[in-house]
């Protein structure tokens, strides 16, 4: 009876050890922070990220059209992952999917990329934030730009 006790308590012990090294290895194969896409694999949520707004003069609060908005991750020499323009009336939208991540902080930069067709006007940024409460499976953030002429 003695020797059944410990086979007993090896096997608990042994299914301990397995289940924190499944922990550790799912915990350090986390969410790829330089894509969107969670690696090949990877358990993740499928959230839907929404960064939404307008792009208006500073002065005279017209619609700006053809602003090129682009997000980047806020990580040092992090690229773009979504791009779009703001259509006629000032508009843009960008919606991404990814993996579900606490405290994910992008910059979204607006840049006037067609030149003087709209007149000039100078680049301008933002930050935004999604946290953990705003995790659910849409989720939208609105960034609004009033851009100063050049």
């Amino acid at each position: 009876m003695g020797h059944s006790r410990r086979r007993g308590g090896l096997r608990v012990r042994m299914l301990q050890r397995l289940c924190t090294v499944i922990s550790a290895v799912l915990g350090s194969a986390g969410c790829d922070i330089t894509s969107p896409e969670p690696p090949y694999g990877v358990p993740c949520a499928d959230i839907v990220e929404v960064v939404s707004g307008n792009v208006r003069h500073a002065a005279t609060h017209a619609p700006i059209p053809g602003i090129q908005i682009t997000l980047t991750r806020n990580d040092p020499g992090a690229g773009p992952f979504a791009s779009t323009v703001a259509d006629a009336a000032g508009r843009y939208l960008t919606e991404y999917r990814k993996c579900v991540r606490e405290g994910t902080t992008y910059r979204v930069l607006a840049h006037d990329a067609d030149g003087p067709v709209n007149g000039s006007f100078r680049d301008a940024e933002a930050t935004v934030t999604f946290l953990s409460d705003d995790r659910v499976r849409r989720t939208e953030k609105t960034v609004d730009f009033d851009l100063d002429p050049q």
